[in-house]
């Protein structure tokens, strides 16, 4: 709790084996609860994408949920 509101913390770390897709999908579950909740987040660390790829799938979600 921050000032009274709840937060979420995620600390991320995506093998390079792991693909994108998969990685979207468990990521997109994840935050679809945490906004079902309310609860605030912050996501940081190594996704091992190429946000400025062509394959913008993660940028997308990211987008889709507000993030960036």
């Amino acid at each position: 709790m921050i000032r009274g509101q709840k937060w979420l913390i995620w600390s991320v770390y995506k093998q390079p084996t792991v693909t994108n897709m998969y990685f979207l999908v468990v990521m997109e579950h994840i935050l679809t609860d945490c906004n079902k909740y309310g609860s605030k987040y912050i996501i940081c660390g190594d996704l091992n994408v190429n946000m400025l790829n062509s394959n913008k799938c993660i940028s997308d979600v990211l987008d889709v949920q507000q993030i960036l």
